[in-house]
């Protein structure tokens, strides 16, 4: 069809014999974005088109009068304007659709094609100008509507030159953003750390599973040493190594957001990897779990701890699908690697059969949920029927996970009930690890383990020199968690960067900062670290001051954004260091009349978020004693708590009787099929 169309064509001398059908339509579309766009500014700049008037049309049918013109529905319009998505642009062009109107277009551009205008010819026209022709349209119009385009005409109309103002001059300071970002950041990111790359450091990489001695062996030469670091991925992890530092003997500085306790002058240090010092000089480091790098929220941590932590010696535990980045990145730096391979110290074999809760419950198991209710569930039916369970999940302050995990350790317990919080470096001496659910909330949508999840959590079970063979079991489909746990875990290809402080010079809002930040290319292995909720926070704070260094300094404290008295504490914390008034008049609940769990872990929190602020912004503030001793209180109480737990049942809906664990529905299988036996 399309070789017949050039033909004729070619027979009437309007196009060149070698020209293709692709090159005609790119041609015919190039003239019909050109001509759209120059009818579209033409009629903004002489004010036939009314961006307000737009705007309402398409937004606000509903009200009497379209809403005040602002720069938001400008920024809107504009949008609309370049997107080229839907009806809008071509009624504002004064055309009928893109299709027909690249018809007409064509018939100006070739005229002599009027002389001809058969049905065979204008058929193969119509196919030429089809789905992807509009598409190409869409982003060939882009080309011409260009933000700075559709701005110079609109500070032409007086209409729109006071909102248009405003978005030229962002404009303007977004160019020099982008410029910035292109031009100050350097070739390659492990420029950013000049101290690191003065030095000649020695990588040792361990790589292996869960329970291969990776850290194991790392610590032992950081205990060895004169002066070292040891960075966790979490605090209950950080604690452990600042202990495994006391009982050999030395002087340890224990660092997190939430604590700083032990020697100040230590040579030694154990921290969160957040928390690393980068100007600090140290003869050995351990930077653990460092497949962690590639995480879109926290990875900038392990990769600014690759780059730039200043050490003689660096010992970097990750699983095997983390070597190839993690070698690039020593690479880059211009250091060298040994790689040490680890093989699991206690086999792992799959419990064929599927695990029966609660009957086939055995002394030495973690069972294994996914939500905060299902562990008090699990474990309040557990103790019910005489066994005697520790519970470890995210939200309890890390001590009480601390203790319960003591108690699991000295045999003061039986069972441990967890989330995948036990993934994580915990050292338990666990025989076999059960699922009890294998699908996971990740905060979007509830779906299955992948397979790194399985093998995190799986490989906790065994224990070097108190089991000989770790275990894992399914209480829902053993076969399908044994191919999960087999399924390979792609190869990580990218590490996580954050935004450099320095970006922070431009006389603009964080949040626009972080916004165009997001919106920038990256070198390549590498992408940016997920700035979404820096945003959200930072726009929360940009009502009440513009003191941008302040706010960025808040935006990076750890909390949960999503828990409003959280949120309202930060927020009065910042209201009073922004006032000059310190943070010793902000008071919090008393532990004693806190009676739920829900209450408590909430308190703790909140004690947390408190004591964080107090250590950055008020270093000199005197409740750092009160904080801890609040603390500790609250730990006592939920391990009151937790030790006397109970299962409490759901009933049916209809029925009132007693509900299995896990059950989905919220009747009984009886009433149910009584509903159904009485609809027939």
């Amino acid at each position: 069809m399309g070789e017949s169309l050039i033909q004729a064509l070619h027979a009437r001398g309007i196009v060149d014999e070698k020209l293709d059908m692709n090159g005609f339509t790119d041609r015919v579309i190039r003239v019909s974005a050109e001509q759209v766009a120059k009818k579209v500014l033409q009629r903004l700049e002489h004010g036939e088109l009314r961006v307000d008037r737009a705007f309402y049309n398409s937004h606000y049918r509903r009200t009497d009068k379209p809403e005040q013109l602002s720069y938001r529905n400008l920024e809107q319009f504009i949008q609309k304007l370049r997107s080229a998505k839907d009806v809008t642009i071509r009624k504002l062009a004064g055309i009928n659709g893109i299709q027909n109107y690249m018809y007409r277009i064509s018939m100006e551009v070739y005229p002599k094609l009027k002389e001809k205008q058969n049905g065979y010819l204008r058929g193969q026209m119509a196919a030429v100008f089809g789905k992807e022709a509009k598409q190409r349209f869409r982003s060939v119009i882009k080309e011409f509507l260009t933000d700075q385009a559709i701005l110079e005409h609109l500070l032409k109309n007086p209409r729109y030159a006071p909102v248009a103002e405003q978005r030229a001059e962002e404009f303007l300071i977004e160019a020099e953003l982008a410029s910035f970002i292109r031009e100050g950041m350097p070739s390659d990111y492990a420029r950013l750390y000049p101290r690191a790359r003065r030095m000649k450091r020695e990588f040792i990489l361990h790589l292996g599973p869960t329970n291969s001695g990776k850290t194991h062996d790392a610590v032992r030469d950081l205990i060895g040493a004169k002066s070292g670091v040891y960075l966790a991925p979490l605090r209950l992890m950080a604690y452990e190594q600042y202990e495994t530092m006391l009982d050999a003997g030395l002087s340890c500085r224990m660092l997190t957001g939430e604590e700083d306790y032990g020697d100040r002058e230590a040579d030694h240090v154990s921290s969160t990897v957040e928390m690393a010092d980068y100007s600090a000089k140290y003869e050995v480091a351990v930077i653990d779990e460092a497949q962690m790098l590639a995480d879109p929220d926290r990875g900038y941590a392990w990769t600014a701890a690759i780059l730039g932590i200043r050490a003689d010696r660096i010992h970097i535990c990750a699983a095997p699908y983390a070597a190839s980045i993690l070698c690039r990145l020593i690479e880059l730096c211009g250091d060298t690697v040994t790689v040490s391979q680890h093989e699991r110290l206690v086999p792992l074999k799959l419990v064929r059969h599927v695990v029966h809760f609660p009957e086939d419950v055995q002394k030495g198991d973690a069972l294994i949920v996914f939500s905060r209710r299902s562990v008090h569930a699990v474990a309040g039916m557990l103790n019910q029927n005489g066994h005697r369970c520790s519970i470890i999940y995210g939200a309890l302050p890390y001590d009480v996970r601390h203790e319960e995990v003591r108690k699991f350790r000295e045999g003061e317990t039986d069972l441990v009930v967890a989330t995948d919080a036990i993934g994580m470096g915990m050292n338990l001496p666990v025989r076999r690890v059960v699922f009890i659910e294998e699908y996971k909330f990740d905060g979007t949508e509830s779906r299955p383990l992948l397979p790194e999840e399985v093998q995190q959590i799986a490989g906790r079970a065994g224990r070097f020199g108190v089991y000989p063979v770790g275990y894992y079991a399914s209480c829902e489909n053993a076969a399908a968690l044994g191919k999960t746990y087999d399924s390979a875990v792609p190869i990580i290809d990218n590490a996580v960067i954050s935004i450099p402080r320095d970006i922070l010079q431009f006389d603009t809002k964080l949040s626009f900062i972080l916004e165009k930040w997001a919106e920038m290319p990256v070198q390549q292995g590498f992408i940016k670290a997920n700035v979404t909720r820096e945003i959200e926070l930072a726009k929360i704070l940009e009502r009440e001051s513009d003191d941008k260094e302040l706010i960025y300094d808040f935006v990076n404290l750890k909390f949960d954004e999503e828990s409003v008295p959280l949120v309202r504490l930060w927020q009065a914390c910042f209201r009073s260091i922004l006032n000059g008034d310190g943070l010793d008049d902000i008071i919090l609940e008393d532990v004693m009349y806190m009676r739920e769990m829900s209450e408590l872990e909430l308190l703790y929190r909140e004690y947390d978020l408190l004591y964080s602020c107090i250590q950055r912004f008020d270093p000199h503030s005197a409740r750092c004693e009160e904080m801890d001793q609040a603390r500790t209180e609250i730990s006592e109480k939920l391990i009151a708590l937790l030790k006397n737990q109970k299962y409490e049942s759901r009933k049916c809906k209809r029925c009132g009787r007693a509900l299995p664990f896990g059950y989905r529905y919220g009747i009984c299988e009886r009433c149910f099929k009584q509903r159904l036996w009485k609809g027939k």
